[in-house]
């Protein structure tokens, strides 16, 4: 339990084995890290993003109202963004403790849950 408003946004990458199978491993590797800067570059240096798999994971300090806006910012990048005129499917989903969730954990899930319901 912490004092401060948490944001969440969970993006994922569509389709990654099939790109590798048309592709190769090695685009598959510079597709994810084209994309992988695009996000980064949505992001304050005092954000956190990582990745597990083909997801990553934006964690942000601030109100719903700066973590939706962060989230549009991400979605437009992400449209515009392709490797050697490869682009990749996405899904961009967010939640946010305390205003749409009570605590972390269940901020997670809910991401999760989104990202299920939508494939």
């Amino acid at each position: 339990e912490f004092n401060k408003p948490l944001g969440l946004i969970f993006i994922e990458l569509k389709n990654l084995n099939i790109l590798e199978g048309f592709y190769g491993p090695d685009t598959v590797v510079e597709l994810v890290r084209v994309y992988a800067n695009a996000i980064k570059s949505c992001v304050r240096d005092i954000d956190f993003v990582f990745r597990i798999e083909d997801q990553f994971r934006v964690l942000t300090f601030n109100g719903l109202d700066i973590t939706d806006k962060i989230v549009k910012r991400i979605k437009s990048k992400l449209e515009n963004t392709e490797y050697e005129g490869i682009k990749v499917a996405f899904e961009v989903v967010f939640s946010h403790v305390p205003e749409l969730e009570e605590n972390v954990l269940s901020a997670i899930e809910s991401c999760e849950r989104k990202l299920i319901e939508r494939n």
